[in-house]
C-alpha cells in the first residue's frame, strides 16, 4: 500500500509540473525565433587565410548581435583576438532619422536592416601577407597586421565595391560602374575600364588580375535588348512597382595593363558566337601573356575554350577545347584555373563524352598555334561514374586538390592527384589521400565548408 502511495504521490507531483509549466511557458513565436541575439548562435564569415598560411581573419560577434566584429587568429597558436569593431571607424554617431509614415513598406528600416549597417565585409590579404584590406559603408581601409588603427584609403559619396589587391601597393577597385586603381603609397589613381554607360545599359563586371597584377582582364555586358518586367508589390495603403530586366545580354572581354600604359582597353575579338551566348570566366596564365576566355554559345549547347594573345593593343584568339550537348551545357560548375608556375598549362572541368563532371589538364605551346587553333594537348585526369564539385592547385603547381562524390552522393570527399613533378627534394602529397582523413566525413553540402 506505501508504493502505491508513494506513486500516486510522484504522478500528482509531475502532473501539476507539466500543469505550472505549461501555463507559465511562452509561445515560440517567429518573431521570437529572429531576434537578436540569435538562439542558434552566431557564425563566423568571411575567412581568409593570409597567403604565407600564418594568419586567419574572420567576422563574428561574441554576444550574437550585428553588425560582426573583426578577428585575427594566429594558425599555429590558434587564439582569436578581436582586432576591430566596426564602431571603431565611424567619426561621429548617426543622427536618427524621423521616420516618414509615407515612407512605410517602401523603404526598409525594420530593426535587421539597421543592424546591418556600418557593417565591415570584403576582407582580402595582401600578397606579402602584411596588410589587410576591408569595406565599411563603401570606403576602403587598410589595416597593416600589428597595428591597431586602418588607414583610411577612400572617402567618397559613390561607393567603392569588389576591392582587392593587385601588389603590395596597388588596389584594385569598382566605383560608379567602371574599374580603377589606387596607389597607396603615392596615391596614384588610375581608370582600368570605361565602358560602363548605366544609361545604356552597359555594366563591367569579372575582373581578373593575372599572376603578379600587371595585366587585367573584364567583361562588358550590354543588356539594352533585354525586356523590363514590372512586378508589382503590394504595401497595404500603397503599391510598388520596381522593374527587373531579363533576356540574353550581348558580352564583350577587354583586356588592360593595370598599370594604365595602354592608350585604351584590348578589345579580345572572339570568332562569331552561333545563337545567344555568355562568358563563363577568364583566366591569364603564369606568363601573364596568354588570357584564357570559356564562352558558352548556341542558346547553351556548346562550350568553347580560347586562348588568347596580344601584340600590342590587338589580340587573337584560338581555340583550345570545345564540347557541344543537343540539350544543355551546363553541370555542377565550371572550372577553370591556370597553374601558379608553368607558363603554359592550366586545367579544366568537362562533362564531355560521360556526362560527369571531370578534370582535363591542358598544355599550351605558343609556337604550336596556327590558323585560329592552338593545338593544345589535353588529358583527361579523373574518370568515373562520379563528377568534381570544386578543384584547385596546390601552391607548387605539382598536385590538384579536387572536392568530388566518388564515395556516394551524400558527402563530398577531398583527393588530391599529381599532374606534375616540378620539385623533386620536397616530400610529396599522398595522391588520392589529401586530405582525405575521417575528419571531413559528413561535410554533405558546399555551405557547411
Amino acid at each position: 500500500m506505501k508504493i502505491q502511495k508513494y506513486r500516486l504521490q510522484l504522478f500528482i507531483f509531475i502532473f501539476a509540473a507539466f500543469l505550472y509549466a505549461s501555463a507559465s511557458a511562452q509561445p515560440l513565436t517567429v518573431k521570437e525565433i529572429m531576434k537578436e541575439p540569435s538562439i542558434a548562435g552566431n557564425r563566423a564569415s568571411g575567412e581568409q587565410l593570409s597567403p604565407d598560411g600564418k594568419w586567419v581573419v574572420f567576422l563574428w560577434n561574441k554576444e550574437g548581435k550585428s553588425p560582426d566584429d573583426l578577428y585575427l587568429v594566429n594558425t599555429t597558436k590558434g587564439v582569436a583576438e578581436k582586432i576591430l569593431s566596426p564602431s571603431d571607424l565611424l567619426t561621429a554617431k548617426e543622427k536618427p532619422e524621423k521616420p516618414d509614415p509615407l515612407d512605410y513598406g517602401v523603404i526598409v528600416n525594420d530593426e535587421f536592416s539597421r543592424s546591418q549597417r556600418n557593417s565591415i565585409g570584403n576582407l582580402r590579404w595582401s600578397p606579402d601577407s602584411s596588410k589587410l584590406l576591408f569595406t565599411q559603408n563603401g570606403d576602403i581601409y587598410v589595416l597593416t597586421i600589428g597595428e591597431s588603427k586602418p588607414k583610411r584609403i577612400t572617402k567618397t559619396q559613390s561607393s567603392e565595391f569588389s576591392a582587392d589587391f593587385i601588389d603590395n601597393n596597388r588596389i584594385l577597385f569598382q566605383q560608379s560602374g567602371d574599374l580603377f586603381s589606387i596607389n597607396t603609397k603615392d596615391g596614384t589613381i588610375v581608370q582600368l575600364s570605361n565602358e560602363s554607360n548605366p544609361q545604356k545599359n552597359i555594366s563591367v563586371f569579372g575582373a581578373q588580375l593575372s599572376l603578379n597584377g600587371k595585366m587585367i582582364a573584364y567583361t562588358a555586358s550590354n543588356s539594352s535588348k533585354q525586356i523590363s518586367l514590372v512586378v508589382p508589390n503590394y504595401l497595404g495603403y500603397y503599391t510598388t512597382a520596381p522593374q527587373q530586366r531579363r533576356g540574353w545580354t550581348q558580352q564583350t572581354v577587354y583586356a588592360a595593363k593595370t598599370d594604365g600604359s595602354f592608350e585604351k582597353s584590348v578589345e579580345v575579338e572572339l570568332p562569331k558566337q552561333e545563337g545567344e551566348a555568355y562568358i563563363a570566366g577568364t583566366e591569364w596564365l603564369a606568363d601573364e601573356k596568354t588570357l584564357i576566355v570559356d564562352r558558352v554559345d548556341k542558346t547553351h549547347k556548346r562550350r568553347q575554350i580560347f586562348a588568347v594573345t596580344f601584340d600590342g593593343e590587338k589580340s587573337k584568339a584560338y581555340l583550345v577545347f570545345e564540347e557541344t550537348d543537343d540539350k544543355w551545357i551546363g553541370g555542377p560548375a565550371r572550372i577553370l584555373k591556370a597553374n601558379p608556375k608553368l607558363d603554359g598549362q592550366f586545367f579544366l572541368s568537362s562533362e564531355k563524352d560521360s556526362g560527369f563532371n571531370h578534370l582535363f589538364t591542358v598544355n599550351l605551346e605558343v609556337s604550336k598555334f596556327t590558323a585560329g587553333n592552338a593545338n593544345a594537348e589535353i588529358t583527361q585526369i579523373t574518370n568515373g561514374n562520379w563528377e568534381i564539385n570544386w578543384a584547385d592547385w596546390e601552391m607548387t603547381g605539382e598536385y590538384i586538390v579536387y572536392l568530388s562524390t566518388k564515395e556516394n552522393t551524400a558527402e563530398r570527399q577531398f583527393s588530391s592527384i599529381r599532374v606534375n613533378g616540378l620539385d623533386k627534394t620536397r616530400t610529396p602529397f599522398q595522391p588520392g589521400k589529401l586530405p582525405r582523413a575521417d575528419v571531413y566525413r559528413g561535410m554533405k553540402t558546399s555551405p557547411q565548408m
